[in-house]
């Protein structure tokens, strides 16, 4: 069951750097077609996202990975229309989670918070913080408990890829929403 999810990770990893190298050659006036891959790109991401949730009983997954550039603008705290649609994919699975909590986590890449942004986020911490706040927040308000989410922010730390490639960069900006047993609660207090 694993190698399933695996494969899972695997394809999705394929199609978004399949999509990054295909991007590199477009040229600036072709916005409106970059609109377009971005929007494919979403509506892949929240597929396959789905596809993992609904074999989570039979694979034990109970974690999904959603990709920052979804979700975010640069700089942004602000969900895009595209990441509620995907987190709105995972709602009814994170309400039914009785037994469960659910912690939320923001990631960043490591490059430097852009000037523009740096009044507000100083550092990519309270960025990636501010960005799973809001995670948060719309979960709640889309029916999770309060008391049964949190959510922390781990900045450029614990990154899933090399930050030397955009590839890599757009993989490390990411936010994880993830299922974790009552009794680990103390932890998370």
């Amino acid at each position: 069951m694993k190698n399933l999810l695996s494969f899972f990770s695997v394809a999705f990893l394929f199609v978004i750097l399949g999509s990054c190298s295909s991007m590199n050659n477009m040229k600036p006036d072709d916005s409106a077609a970059l609109r377009a891959e971005n929007q494919s790109l979403s509506n892949q991401i929240i597929a396959l996202n789905e596809k993992i949730m609904s074999m989570s009983p039979e694979l034990n997954v109970e974690k999904v990975t959603l990709v920052g550039d979804i979700l975010f603008d640069e700089g942004s705290d602000v969900i895009k229309p595209e990441g509620k649609a995907a987190l709105d994919k995972i709602v009814k699975k994170l309400t039914d989670a009785k037994d469960k909590f659910i912690r939320i986590e923001g990631y960043t890449d490591d490059l430097a918070i852009a000037p523009a942004y740096q009044s507000k986020y100083p550092s990519n911490w309270e960025l990636s913080s501010a960005r799973a706040n809001a995670v948060l927040r719309y979960l709640i308000e889309k029916g999770v408990k309060p008391e049964m989410i949190k959510s922390t922010g781990y900045g450029k730390y614990n990154p899933v890829a090399s930050n030397d490639t955009t590839e890599g960069r757009a993989q490390n900006r990411r936010i994880e929403v993830e299922l974790v047993p009552m009794d680990t609660r103390s932890k998370f207090k």
